[in-house]
C-alpha cells in the first residue's frame, strides 16, 4: 500500500513539477527594442513555394523587423511570438541574429556612453490565407489589418524559462514599410 502511495505520488510530482517550473518564467532580456522594419522580397523562399502548391495566396514579400538588446545571451533558435498588441499573439517565427554594425566599440564617439545593442531579426510574412482555413491559426493581411503589431521573444527549458519584454511596432511604420522599395536581402549573420 505504503509502495503504491510513493509511486503515486512521484507520478503526480512528474506532472505538477514542469508546470511549477514554467510558471517561473523570468523576463529576459528586458530591453529589447523595435529599431526599423522594412519590406523584403523573398519569391524564391520555401515558405513561398510551399503556400503556392498548396493553393494558399502568400505575397512574395516579407516584412523584416528589426530588434535590438544590449544582452548578449540569445541562444541560437529564440522563439518569436507576436499577434496584433491587445490580443493573445497567435503566430510564431524564429528570431534571427543579424550582421554586426559597421561601427565596432572601439571606434564609436567616447562621449557615446551607450552600450553595444545587438540586432535580431524577425521575418513575417504579409499575407497569410491557408485554403481551407485553419481555425488554429487564422489568415490575416498585414496590408488591410490597421492594428500595431506587438511581440516577444523567449526561450528556454523547463529548468530555465525565459521570455522579453513586449516590443511594440507602430502600425503607422507598417504602413510606410509596405510603400517602400523591398530589400533583396535580409543582412543575416554567417556564424549562426
Amino acid at each position: 500500500m505504503a509502495d503504491r502511495i510513493s509511486r503515486r505520488f512521484v507520478q503526480i510530482c512528474e506532472i505538477l513539477l514542469p508546470l511549477l517550473l514554467v510558471s517561473c518564467t523570468r523576463e529576459r532580456p528586458t530591453d529589447l527594442k523595435f529599431e526599423q522594419i522594412y519590406l523584403v522580397d523573398r519569391p524564391g523562399s520555401s515558405l513561398f513555394k510551399a503556400q503556392s502548391a498548396q493553393g494558399g495566396h502568400p505575397a512574395p514579400l516579407d516584412l523584416a523587423i528589426e530588434l535590438s538588446t544590449a544582452e548578449t545571451f540569445f541562444p541560437h533558435g529564440a522563439a518569436l511570438v507576436w499577434g496584433f498588441c491587445g490580443e493573445k499573439k497567435k503566430w510564431s517565427d524564429m528570431l534571427y541574429t543579424a550582421t554586426d554594425t559597421d561601427d565596432p566599440p572601439d571606434h564609436r564617439s567616447s562621449a557615446q556612453s551607450d552600450p553595444v545593442r545587438h540586432r535580431y531579426i524577425a521575418s513575417l510574412g504579409i499575407v497569410l490565407d491557408f485554403r481551407p482555413p485553419i481555425p488554429e491559426i487564422p489568415n490575416f493581411d498585414l496590408t488591410k489589418d490597421k492594428r500595431d503589431i506587438c511581440l516577444e521573444t523567449g526561450s528556454g527549458t523547463y529548468a530555465d524559462v525565459w521570455q522579453s519584454n513586449e516590443v511594440r511596432v507602430p502600425r503607422s511604420m507598417i504602413e510606410k514599410a509596405l510603400h517602400e522599395p523591398p530589400h533583396t536581402s535580409l543582412p543575416l549573420s554567417r556564424n549562426r
